[in-house]
């Protein structure tokens, strides 16, 4: 779940810094250095634009004391306004809303 929190949290960004929704496509490494991740996860991402429609980050995800639990380096994710409109929120039938 803290991987895709990531990817989350990278969707985000993309959004606010180039205006547009992003698809994760690559990532160079990914280390963990624990067994399991605690409950509460801290998700760092130093980001920066590749290009005009690739962003890229090295996130780390970090535990209540600032302890390194996993390290991806190398993200990479593509970044197109189309992607909005498959994001939408759509409902579901049959559920509650």
């Amino acid at each position: 779940m803290a991987v895709d929190a990531a990817y989350q949290l990278m969707i985000l960004w993309t959004c606010q810094s180039a205006g547009a929704p992003s698809l994760p496509g690559y990532a160079a490494h990914y280390r963990q250095f624990c067994r399991n991740f605690p409950e509460n996860v801290l998700i760092r991402a130093n980001t920066r634009r590749i290009g005009a429609q690739i962003a890229g980050a090295d996130i780390d995800f970090l535990d209540d004391q600032g302890r390194v639990l996993a390290r991806m380096e190398g993200y990479e994710c593509v970044i197109n306004e189309a992607l909005r409109q498959a994001f939408k929120l759509r409902s579901v039938d049959g559920a509650q809303k």
